[in-house]
């Protein structure tokens, strides 16, 4: 498996650890071949290797990979616009992250992200909920995540026809 690590294919080599059960070995190559495989744009390659990261995490109880890799998959379901699958990763992640430790800021990214996911679906109450919920918990601290909030909720606010609000956030979100 260090053989094929070293030769930089992280497939073959998280094969060789998985069978070995090296859980945490299999877990880092099998993500390094998936973001490689996202890198090129092989999305089902990628959520396939990311699904055997998964397991080798759940094998390993590494809880925050398990939220890492849940949001990698976020990403790629509402890339391809499957926004059911991203939304089920999301709250997996949620669910992940809240079991490890309260992190405000991670959890607003979530938020954020699911806000995004529902937005697109056409969930326009779905998507202010998330971002409001991720907003509250960045009040105090203006920061990215806190801009990146306002913003997609400036976009959510704008398709609904709600252009003051929209244009108050967008406003807010350009301040920080």
């Amino acid at each position: 498996a260090a053989y094929w690590a070293k030769q930089a294919n992280p497939s073959k080599a998280a094969y060789h650890y998985d069978s070995g059960e090296l859980w945490d070995q299999a877990l880092e190559q099998y993500e390094r071949a998936a973001d490689q495989s996202r890198e090129r744009y092989a999305n089902q390659e990628a959520i396939r290797l990311y699904g055997e990261a998964l397991k080798a995490a759940e094998e390993s109880r590494d809880k925050a990979a398990q939220s890492r890799l849940y949001h990698k998959l976020g990403e790629i379901y509402f890339l391809l616009g499957d926004y059911g699958e991203a939304e089920q990763s999301y709250k997996r992640e949620l669910g992940y992250l809240l079991i490890r430790s309260p992190d405000a800021l991670a959890e607003a990214e979530v938020r954020c992200a699911l806000g995004r996911v529902y937005d697109r679906w056409g969930k326009h109450n779905q998507a202010l909920r998330e971002l409001g919920q991720g907003l509250e918990l960045t009040e105090s601290s203006p920061n990215l995540t806190r801009a990146r909030l306002l913003s997609a909720r400036c976009s959510v606010l704008l398709r609904t026809g709600q252009l003051e609000e929209a244009e108050n956030d967008g406003q807010r979100a350009c301040q920080i």
